[in-house]
């Protein structure tokens, strides 16, 4: 998943906005809410990681992490900018 914006909108609830979607589009796929049994310690430091990234829109560091996974298959982390609602991949 590259960079993608699916509202325009800034503020904070537009991020909560694309969450939203995000998270609705990846139920479909298989994906649920959450760090991989077993794999915690890695998604703590991706999130840790995640932090310190800036927005690739609006250059904010303001990113909140989001980890998702489907069950003994993949993990996806996601990053969604409080300032902007960009999301991107982790």
């Amino acid at each position: 998943m590259n960079s993608t914006m699916i509202e325009s909108s800034p503020g904070c609830d537009q991020a909560e906005k694309n969450l939203d979607i995000l998270r609705k589009a990846l139920a479909l796929l298989g994906y649920r809410p959450g760090s991989p049994p077993g794999l915690e310690a890695n998604t703590a430091i991706d999130e840790k990681i995640s932090a310190g990234l800036r927005c690739c829109r609006c250059k904010r560091k303001a990113m909140s992490f989001h980890p998702f996974h489907r069950p003994y298959r993949t993990y996806l982390a996601v990053m969604v900018c409080q300032h902007c609602g960009n999301v991107s991949e982790a």
